[in-house]
């Protein structure tokens, strides 16, 4: 990742939530209320697995081009290489996911820069360092 002259930060939007559980799999998810009974269509926040499965998900989807000019950390993704190649690298991401039925939240996501902020690191393309607000 070190290196590189831009980076983009994308960000996936609502993370597991768009995972779809099979409908067989949807009544061990049920749970009731004074109102009835439900079921979830779709990943939830508190289930055991669901980050793990969400991980396993992301890198299956990604795998050709992880270490190569992405890097993934669950539903974070930082696009980086040389200025002259970003944009069509950042196209070859962008189709995965559309492809995969992924969305990105668009929000949350900074495109073609020469640095930005993950997880409290500093990425550049001299160097990833702590953020100092963080070790305060």
């Amino acid at each position: 990742m070190i290196g590189n002259e831009a980076y983009s930060f994308t960000n996936g939007l609502s993370g597991y939530h768009q995972v779809q559980i099979v409908e067989e799999d949807r009544k061990k998810t049920t749970f009731t209320t004074e109102w009835g009974s439900y079921a979830y269509h779709v990943m939830p926040f508190g289930l055991k697995n669901v980050p793990q499965v969400f991980s396993t998900i992301v890198i299956a989807t990604f795998r050709d081009y992880i270490h190569m000019f992405l890097e993934v950390y669950m539903d974070d993704w930082i696009v980086h290489s040389l200025l002259k190649n970003h944009c069509s690298l950042l196209r070859v991401m962008f189709d995965r996911c559309r492809k995969l039925h992924i969305s990105i939240n668009l929000k949350k996501c900074i495109s073609v820069v020469p640095f930005g902020i993950l997880r409290g690191h500093i990425i550049c393309k001299d160097e990833v360092c702590v953020e100092l607000d963080k070790v305060k």
